[in-house]
């Protein structure tokens, strides 16, 4: 009578003589309800709810019992027994029972299936976010130009200059943004912008403030000549239709005039800029100007002579305001690291060591560097490259920078590698062949063994490698010239992110220039910790 009650009420019911075979049943079944007597031969009832408990929490459990004692009753409890029915047996009480545990059943299907499909949703949004975010840093890419990007740029008296920059969002809503344009007189404008504040406005204000610096360099071909002071009047004109009342840009102009060996410029709200002599001495240039708001007063500029400059820096105050190890900003000791770091990626290196990536805010960083640094120590090598043997040419520039300063294993595995990659793809070579040595990278690129073909005349101009080695800050900064002379040549160096010779040096080195339309490579790096002997 018990069954073909039960049967009425669910889809299947299976019957065991005994606990053995009631676990068996469960484990092979899974049903959704246990109802089961307490004293029984092989496991109680609590026994095989003890058991069931090991791998399941959430079938319910119905022990029928016509006494227990005190102890069994708490375990019983303690192992999760939904309802407990006194003996002889109710039908009233049990459908009672059975209908509160089949909707409590119910009720958690249904939870579980809301549960699935807020999971599903959450995973549309994240994969319509993550959709967002690329096409928010596609649009950053878009907007931000660096007309000099890895380019050697020719100054007056025969100086060489180069601009690195480091951008480095927090997430897809950046307030930072720049942009470096050369103008059609040869000198080069330098925008650098922190949008106060956070999130979507202050990136909307970052991005708008870009473009407009962009499309008025763009149209400056209606222009006699440029004015600085012109150019900014007209961008706070753009300022006053696009800011709020409460918000501000902290930015820089710099107008650089490599040819005449001077710069001009504004700052507003910006860190100071750092500037270091070509004798290692080091300035700060606080800027004159508040942040740019709609309320903006006069502008006070300034100018600074290049002639004596080794590298000026500006950034934003994701760096002066990171956390230090320990406490404190990081502007208590960016004079000092700048100091210690002749490159804009040194510099780096000692900021992450230095702070907690945790708490890091949106940064940029650029800097302005002379190339043609005055020599401590001097290299050349012209016979060994035109020979063909690059890796020989790399492994005795390093020999011999060795006698001059201590380096580090890791230091001279890099350098041979770089230099000897370069020199390869200096080489006069059919374009066929360049490529098939490229893709094998350093294997068969350094090979000390000729090329396929004649080999390069020994009369002809071929390429010719030097380095030097500059000491004007804590640490010793190698720069390593490769100039390709063949009139002959096949290969042109690009871009490094054109070019994919130049992908695998640019790693090992701290940065990679290019010039005279491809056909000069500039490589820098700076000796860490390297001591410099006395002769």
């Amino acid at each position: 009578m018990a069954l073909v009650f039960l049967e009425e009420l669910f889809l299947r019911v299976l019957v065991a003589s005994d606990g053995v075979q009631g676990l068996q049943l469960f484990r092979e079944h899974a049903p959704d309800i246990v109802l089961s007597d307490h004293i029984m031969p092989g496991l109680s009832g609590v026994e095989m709810a003890r058991e069931i408990r090991r791998f399941d929490q959430h079938t319910s459990i119905i022990l029928m019992t016509a006494s227990i004692d005190h102890e069994t009753l708490i375990e019983a409890i303690n192992l999760g027994v939904n309802r407990f029915i006194p003996k002889p047996l109710d039908p009233t009480v049990l459908e009672r029972i059975f209908a509160e545990l089949i909707r409590e059943l119910v009720d958690r299907r249904e939870l579980g299936k809301c549960r699935l499909q807020e999971l599903e949703l959450l995973r549309d949004r994240d994969r319509y976010h993550s959709i967002q975010q690329e096409t928010a840093r596609r649009k950053e890419r878009h907007v931000v130009r660096h007309d000099l990007r890895d380019k050697l740029v020719a100054g007056g008296k025969g100086s060489l200059w180069g601009i690195k920059v480091t951008h480095a969002p927090r997430d897809i809503m950046c307030g930072d943004g720049y942009t470096i344009r050369t103008l059609f007189d040869g000198r080069q404008l330098i925008f650098l912008v922190d949008a106060m504040g956070s999130g979507l406005s202050a990136s909307l204000s970052a991005l708008l403030a870009t473009s407009f610096c962009n499309y008025q360099v763009d149209h400056l071909h209606q222009w006699h000549t440029f004015n600085l002071q012109l150019f900014l009047m007209r961008f706070q004109e753009y300022l006053g239709g696009i800011l709020l009342d409460e918000e501000a840009l902290s930015c820089g102009f710099l107008l650089v005039d490599l040819a005449g060996g001077e710069l001009e410029m504004a700052m507003f709200g910006l860190p100071p800029m750092l500037v270091r002599g070509l004798d290692g001495s080091v300035r700060r240039i606080p800027g004159a100007n508040p942040p740019l708001c709609i309320h903006s007063a006069a502008i006070d500029f300034a100018a600074l002579s290049l002639a004596e400059v080794a590298d000026l820096m500006i950034m934003t105050d994701g760096v002066t305001d990171a956390s230090l190890h320990g406490g404190g900003t990081y502007r208590e000791r960016l004079d000092r690291d700048f100091s210690d770091s002749p490159t804009l990626e040194s510099l780096l290196r000692l900021f992450a060591l230095h702070t907690e990536s945790e708490e890091r805010d949106d940064r940029t960083l650029l800097q302005l560097q002379r190339l043609d640094l005055p020599a401590a120590w001097s290299w050349r090598s012209a016979d060994q490259a035109r020979t063909g043997q690059p890796a020989a040419t790399a492994e005795k520039l390093v020999q011999d920078l060795s006698g001059r300063i201590s380096l580090s294993s890791r230091e001279r595995s890099d350098l041979e590698t770089a230099v000897g990659l370069a020199l390869a793809g200096a080489l006069a070579c059919p374009p066929a062949a360049a490529e098939r040595e490229a893709e094998g990278f350093l294997p068969q690129a350094l090979q000390n063994t000729p090329r396929q073909g004649p080999p390069p005349s020994p009369s002809a101009a071929g390429s010719a490698c030097s380095a030097s080695l500059w000491l004007g800050a804590g640490r010793p900064l190698l720069t390593v010239e490769i100039v390709d002379n063949g009139p002959d040549a096949a290969v042109s160096w690009r871009k490094p992110a054109e070019d994919r010779s130049l992908e695998r040096i640019a790693p090992l080195c701290d940065a990679v220039f290019v010039g005279g339309e491809g056909r000069r490579l500039l490589l820098l790096k700076t000796i860490e910790g390297g001591a410099v002997s006395a002769h």
